[in-house]
């Protein structure tokens, strides 16, 4: 997948923002608090939403973390509502698809309106994606995906998802030697 459009309307600290993606390397250089992270987890959880059993509002909220989990405080703080629009390619398809999400300081918990949904997901559900935090150590902690499920700390799914698509069972045959074991 190719992601090469993005247009935010009142999203977290984006008033209005427009981007055009190269097809090689993107770059997001700024200040601490400017929304570099959030741009990286609005877009991954776009990629993840291409998967059907997976919500694009609710990976959003899950990624960002707001407060008591409502997808109302991703709302810039002087508007009253908020659209993202994200366009993208896959190898081998002839057009571009685009899906766009939109929610409101009404909202609650996830619940948003998501057009071209199915088609986002019939046409790039081969994509594969994962986003590596800045914590990134936290990737060799093998029970913190089960303390987050239990509620004893609280990790937004970018850090879940890197330790989960890194773990590998190891078993030990006697003559063999090591077979890995996903």
């Amino acid at each position: 997948m190719y992601i090469d459009y993005l247009y935010l309307n009142n999203f977290t600290v984006f008033n209005t923002l427009n981007i055009e993606f190269s097809k090689g390397v993107n770059i997001f250089i700024g200040e601490n608090g400017t929304g570099k992270t959030h741009l990286l987890k609005l877009l991954y959880a776009a990629c993840k939403a291409a998967e059907p059993q997976i919500s694009f509002p609710q990976k959003l909220v899950n990624c960002m973390l707001p407060d008591n989990y409502q997808i109302s405080r991703l709302v810039n703080r002087d508007a009253k509502d908020a659209k993202i629009v994200i366009s993208a390619e896959e190898q081998g398809l002839e057009e571009k698809v685009s899906t766009q999400l939109h929610f409101s300081k009404h909202n609650k918990k996830w619940n948003a309106t998501v057009d071209d949904e199915e088609e986002w997901e019939q046409k790039l559900n081969k994509s594969n994606a994962i986003f590596i935090p800045a914590k990134e150590i936290l990737s060799n902690c093998y029970n913190l995906g089960a303390a987050v499920a239990m509620r004893n700390v609280k990790f937004d799914d970018t850090y879940i998802d890197v330790i989960n698509a890194a773990k590998i069972v190891i078993n030990r045959l006697p003559e063999n030697g090591v077979v890995f074991e996903a």
